[in-house]
């Protein structure tokens, strides 16, 4: 699925542009597209940026909300659906890397006694 910068509401046409340097975005893939709303994933053509935009009608006009990604389309396909990080995961995974880190460090310190041996 494939859609140009001027995506279409109720026959409005709404430029979107790179945030980060301004040039018009093309061929953006829609991830999810309703009447009032789009969803579109574009690469910029002149800073190679990964955007997101969302162009959505309400009863005031047409708006849109562009931002700046490091996801390719492949990720943000694979991860739009996927469980949400709860606060027990983070911590979780900051126990795990200090663990690690302990582990790692006492290693190096045996191999450095060693080495000087």
């Amino acid at each position: 699925m494939s859609t140009s910068s001027q995506q279409s509401h109720s026959h409005t046409r709404v430029e979107i542009g790179c945030p980060s340097c301004g040039t018009r975005l093309q061929n953006g893939k829609m991830l999810e597209g309703r009447d009032e709303a789009q969803l579109s994933h574009f690469q910029c053509e002149e800073c190679l940026h990964y955007c997101l935009a969302l162009v959505f009608q309400s009863q005031l006009g047409v708006s849109q909300v562009v931002m700046v990604t490091d996801l390719n389309f492949e990720d943000v396909v694979r991860l739009r659906d996927s469980a949400p990080i709860t606060p027990d995961d983070v911590l979780n995974l900051h126990q795990m890397l200090n663990h690690k880190n302990s582990a790692l460090l006492f290693a190096m310190k045996q191999k450095k006694k060693a080495v000087e041996k």
